[in-house]
């Protein structure tokens, strides 16, 4: 009877230590996908690129459907590009709903100065995306392109969740010196015709693209999207970078703090007669190249001088041309000038415009 008893007792401690481990195991579990809701996603290589420069809103795919929606979509409203690299190609399947939502992720691309390296999605939160992007920054500049990712997210992440994206830009290359970097010209008749553009000192053009000919012929749209007449290839700009004549410094401009450089372009950019989005592209490529610096000297030339180093021959003459090239260096915090007086141009009617800039050595 005592044995029985016994063997009564250790099964019954048997089933209360199999319980507990049950339990451990399931609190393992939570812990285990709590932290994966919290998780890390990789995706550096695997997109789809849409030869389009609308933009499209990033979004939450909860199902097959709504992959197969965004695609359809897609190919109605944008020309989607065969990646060169076959391996890479996204697909999606049903098999691969069954675990996660994806995050349909739209990033811009300047192929000729930006590469874009590694994409990491941080979901702290199942209502709230944090995206990072690392982008390599390039000598270049041509058309940008729209590169689509597909990255798995948790499957109970809310599919109104925030989508926040943080980028982060290294230049990576030391640009060619004394030169007018990454002037980009913008074109805005008020009817779609064709636009004729030339530079006026041809042998100082260092690189271009469209590649430059005798000229740039286009047929330009009042959005400012263009057609390239030799490629019949899209563009929202014409690009060109070429060798200054003359790099003297000057003796007036504006000394800028680094933390107030963004709203400093902000501001005189506007007055020169930029719209948000040429702001935009502007200080976007700008920032990171005088990030580094405390206090920066810059100064934007004045329409003649600017003439002076590079003529512009457009047919028809457009009613307005906006040049803006900034001129800049590093320099400390005992640097004084005197403040640059700057005039508003206007913009109504067909009008040019071009922004480029040059570090004073």
């Amino acid at each position: 009877m005592k044995k029985d008893k016994n063997k009564t007792l250790d099964k019954t401690q048997k089933y209360k230590l199999a319980i507990v481990i049950v339990i451990i195991i399931l609190i393992i579990g939570l812990i285990v996908s709590d932290r994966l809701s919290s998780k890390s996603n990789d995706e550096a290589s695997s997109f789809i690129v849409i030869d389009e420069t609308n933009d499209f809103d990033n979004k939450v795919l909860s199902s097959y459907s709504d992959y197969q929606e965004l695609m359809t979509s897609l190919s109605e409203e944008a020309n989607l590009v065969e990646d060169a690299n076959k391996d890479e190609e996204i697909k999606l399947t049903p098999k691969d709903f069954r675990k996660n939502k994806y995050l349909a992720l739209f990033l811009r691309e300047n192929e000729c100065s930006e590469k874009i390296k590694k994409v990491t999605v941080k979901e702290n939160e199942l209502k709230k995306i944090t995206v990072q992007v690392n982008v390599d920054l390039l000598c270049g500049f041509c058309t940008a392109i729209t590169k689509l990712y597909f990255i798995p997210i948790d499957k109970k992440t809310d599919i109104n969740a925030e989508i926040d994206i943080e980028l982060k830009k290294k230049r990576v290359e030391k640009c060619h010196e004394h030169t007018i970097d990454k002037p980009i010209i913008y074109l805005y008749p008020e009817t779609t015709q064709e636009i004729e553009v030339k530079l006026g000192k041809k042998e100082n053009i260092i690189r271009s693209y469209p590649e430059y000919q005798d000229g740039w012929k286009v047929i330009a749209e009042p959005s400012g999207k263009l057609t390239d007449l030799h490629t019949n290839k899209n563009f929202y700009s014409l690009y060109w970078e070429g060798r200054l004549e003359n790099t003297k410094n000057y003796s007036d401009g504006f000394v800028v703090k680094k933390e107030d450089l963004a709203s400093f372009f902000e501001e005189k950019l506007s007055t020169l007669g930029l719209s948000y989005k040429e702001q935009e592209e502007f200080i976007i490529y700008w920032l990171p190249e005088l990030d580094s610096n405390d206090y920066t000297f810059i100064r934007f030339m004045t329409k003649e001088e600017i003439n002076e180093e590079m003529p512009l021959e457009i047919t028809p003459t457009p009613k307005n041309i906006i040049r803006v090239w900034m001129q800049y260096k590093k320099v400390d915090s005992t640097y004084q000038v005197p403040e640059q007086t700057l005039a508003s141009p206007s913009r109504e009617g067909y009008t040019l415009v071009e922004w480029g800039g040059t570090e004073i050595k």
